[in-house]
């Protein structure tokens, strides 16, 4: 029977020019981790109690495959509650809990923050949009992205530059110190590895070769929806 040769190549070809761009950010465990329970430290400024430090991200691609590890080029493939499949390039050795973010989709994320000087306690995710703001006292608008609409209230805060707070603009409607807000905005969705799915995939390629030269393929990862809350063990998400 002859032999079929794969190449990283292939893949690696077919993920630049059909894969998602996402924002991909290593984890490492944090040293606040006890030796003892594994527990992180729930007070740690460094990982805010999760247990793993986030790299810079880098911007890379992915391409997603469905249960038959057929390759899917018109969705996210979503296979269950949160889960995705993505398979990666043959240089991006991801590995467990690092973070993939999708900046070209869009999802809806709520929390409640507290304000001081004006500006809100940090967002747990970078807001692209603010769809309300409400205290306990009234409704507040955020600026929009065209100031032509007549009729309109004057707007109350902005987002903050990173994405990461909003900062209230209006004088008359400032919020005094320790306010609470809910705040209800649109934000990318992001994922955590929490499964290697293919990590021994490879091949043996013999085309032009004196003998089968064995050649690692990209890895396939399953992804677990990190905006939502399901179920947590360990710190972790399960």
């Amino acid at each position: 029977m002859p032999q079929i040769d794969l190449y990283a190549e292939q893949y690696d070809e077919l993920i630049r020019q059909k894969g998602m761009r996402v924002l991909w950010e290593e984890a490492m465990a944090c040293y606040c981790l006890s030796e003892d329970t594994g527990q992180p430290d729930f007070n740690c400024r460094m990982c805010g109690g999760s247990g793993f430090i986030y790299s810079a991200p880098k911007e890379t691609k992915v391409l997603t495959t469905g249960l038959t590890g057929r390759f899917n080029l018109e969705t996210i493939g979503l296979i269950q509650k949160g889960t995705a499949y993505a398979t990666a390039l043959s240089s991006d050795l991801m590995g467990y809990h690092d973070r993939l973010t999708f900046p070209d989709f869009n999802g809806k994320y709520s929390q409640t923050v507290s304000f001081t000087d004006g500006r809100s306690s940090k967002l747990h995710r970078p807001a692209k949009k603010i769809l309300r703001c409400m205290t306990a006292v009234a409704e507040f608008v955020p600026i929009r992205e065209t100031n032509s609409e007549t009729g309109l209230p004057a707007p109350d805060f902005k987002i903050a530059g990173d994405g990461f707070a909003i900062e209230w603009v209006n004088l008359e409607t400032w919020p005094p110190d320790g306010t609470r807000a809910a705040l209800l905005y649109v934000t990318s969705p992001s994922y955590i590895i929490d499964d290697i799915t293919h990590e021994l995939r490879a091949t043996f390629v013999k085309y032009k070769q004196a003998d089968n030269v064995f050649k690692e393929l990209p890895k396939q990862y399953s992804l677990k929806r990190e905006d939502f809350i399901y179920e947590y063990d360990n710190g972790r998400l399960s």
